[in-house]
């Protein structure tokens, strides 16, 4: 599993990283938590929401943990940010907290 953290993920043209991210992952105590911005493409949705119907359906701690690596493992490979595949916060920081307030907004706005 990764480390326990905020992961944001820009879209491809937001090289400076000032717009809405295209995705916020938490992580903590082994669990993933998994906000989409609803301007992504489809293909993201439909990536990432089977990730969460997977990981809804994870049998044992350790199948949970392996459905969250490989499947976010390859999300961030494909998302145009490798090496670093997306920006990592610790919990509790001034930047991360403001990842987390904008996907909130996602949620509040449907």
């Amino acid at each position: 599993m990764f480390e326990d953290g905020i992961y944001v993920s820009y879209f491809l043209d937001d090289v400076s990283k000032s717009k809405d991210p295209r995705s916020v992952v938490v992580i903590e105590n082994s669990k993933a938590t998994i906000m989409i911005n609803p301007k992504a493409d489809s293909e993201t949705k439909t990536y990432l929401s089977g990730i969460v119907n997977q990981l809804a359906k994870a049998s044992s701690k350790d199948d949970y943990e392996n459905i969250a690596y490989i499947g976010l493992g390859k999300f961030w490979e494909s998302n145009g940010y490798a090496p670093n595949p997306s920006d990592f916060f610790d919990t509790g920081s001034d930047k991360a907290n403001k990842a987390l307030q904008i996907a909130r907004n996602w949620a509040a706005a449907k």
